[in-house]
């Protein structure tokens, strides 16, 4: 096996870490929308039943309501592209990983999606930090080993 393709797994891994924190902030982002959106048809509604059932236009509702579909526009968008780019490039290492062993699959999770020190993992798992470091290491190989066989077994039409 050599060095590079295991770096360029690391690499792959950092940067998978990095995507599921940019999923995470996206998720906040959409949460908060929510709240904002139900927020301000809750406000419409309330309105509404202040004059009897008659719909009443208030441009200062629609106004609203229509800046906050703009950002809900603008985040989807943003998660779109961000994920159009990436998702083909990650689809095969997320399966790899997700083929592992359950204690390989927990510490590549914990150290590189959730960004924990080998000594934090060591602690929690009771074993020794370099324990844990070995135990990352065969996963990276397997992790590149499952990645060939995907790759393989695509080229053969399998």
């Amino acid at each position: 096996m050599e060095e590079n393709e295991i770096n360029d797994i690391k690499t792959m891994l950092i940067e998978l870490g990095d995507i599921a924190y940019y999923n995470r902030r996206r998720h906040e982002e959409f949460e908060d929308f929510k709240k904002e959106y139900n927020d301000l048809i809750e406000a419409e509604q309330l309105k509404a039943q202040v004059y009897d059932g008659i719909r009443v236009q208030s441009s200062q509702i629609s106004d609203k309501v229509s800046q906050v579909a703009e950002k809900y526009k603008v985040l989807l968008d943003k998660f779109a592209e961000h994920w159009e780019e990436k998702d083909s490039k990650y689809r095969k290492l997320d399966e790899a990983i997700n083929n592992l062993p359950e204690e390989l699959y927990w510490i590549i999770k914990d150290r590189y999606i959730y960004k924990k020190s080998y000594r934090k993992i060591a602690r929690f798992r009771y074993q020794d930090a370099s324990t844990v470091y070995r135990k990352e290491q065969a996963a990276i190989k397997l992790i590149l080993n499952n990645m060939k066989l995907a790759t393989n077994a695509t080229n053969k039409g399998l």
